[in-house]
């Protein structure tokens, strides 16, 4: 392990890996410290959704910040596939906001008015858009720029990109402190010590540990989600579907990853037979027919 660098990032995954790639793209040293393996905690767990516009009711900065992300992965994933060889699985087919009765149709609909480029289409025209989706919808509001990606293909490709400009990446390496000497940031780790002159901490639910020890407030809460997966044995949608209750996103092997629940305060990994039956009662309410798939697979993160 080196001495010193010019950040450190504790945390291994989509987030961590993608700062180190840009870091070291541009010149700054930077190395990563993960606990584990990369990318196998939240980054294995989420399904990758570019959503801009499920999270936002109006323009402001940080709409704009998110317009931004999702936007450079056009560029991203051309650079990455030349750079590593790793297709991060990029879907730009769009996304439908569901709306599952009136007052969710009202709020779309005032939605899209201060979003115009957003596109209402109401029960009868999304029932020829997604045939295979209930008839008892109301309507959806459509973005035809929002998609998704691989997550953990991203978060491989980072890894790999930061490490062809020179990075470094201690996995399998806990930090156990982190201190001060002559103006640096000191980092203590099973490996072995350090220093750095930028600390980016990145380790999800985990950080708050490193918010106290650099003077930080920034409280987290663990928020646990449950997702499955089915492989229809015929195509159901081609876009993402999204409700606040539930989302399905269809993945180019043919998979549908469908998710989440949402348990704040729970830190827990295992996957419940109430959290699956919940998320399948929901998912019945969008597609009905999905109840004849099988199950592929099942997790929580």
């Amino acid at each position: 392990m080196g001495n010193h660098y010019d950040a450190a990032v504790i945390g291994g995954g989509i987030i961590g890996h993608s700062a180190s790639y840009q870091l070291n793209k541009h010149g700054v040293h930077t190395v990563v410290f993960e606990k584990g393996r990369s990318g196998r905690e939240a980054t294995r767990a989420a399904a990758g959704m570019l959503g801009v516009h499920t999270e936002h009711g109006v323009k402001d900065a940080y709409y704009d910040f998110c317009v931004r992300s999702r936007d450079l992965y056009n560029s991203l994933e051309k650079e990455l596939k030349d750079l590593t060889a790793i297709d991060i699985g990029l879907s730009k087919k769009g996304m439908y906001h569901l709306a599952l009765n009136e007052q969710e149709k009202h709020a779309h609909l005032c939605k899209q008015s201060a979003f115009p480029a957003l596109k209402w289409f109401n029960e009868h025209e999304l029932r020829e858009r997604l045939p295979h989706s209930s008839s008892q919808l109301a309507g959806a509001l459509y973005s035809e720029k929002d998609g998704h990606v691989e997550p953990a293909h991203v978060c491989e490709a980072f890894k790999r990109g930061a490490l062809s400009y020179g990075g470094a990446l201690f996995e399998e390496t806990d930090i156990s402190a982190i201190g001060s000497q002559d103006g640096k940031y000191k980092l203590k780790s099973t490996r072995g010590e350090c220093t750095a002159e930028k600390i980016i901490i990145a380790s999800g639910v985990g950080s708050s540990k490193w918010f106290d020890e650099t003077g930080l407030v920034n409280p987290i809460v663990p928020t646990k989600g449950e997702c499955f997966t089915v492989y229809p044995k015929k195509t159901l949608i081609t876009e993402t579907i999204f409700h606040k209750s539930c989302y399905v996103v269809p993945k180019g092997d043919g998979r549908l990853i469908i998710g989440a629940t949402s348990l704040s305060n729970n830190d827990s990994s295992g996957t419940t037979i109430g959290g699956l039956a919940e998320l399948i009662d929901r998912l019945r309410e969008i597609l009905p027919g999905i109840h004849e798939e099988n199950l592929a697979d099942y997790w929580a993160g």
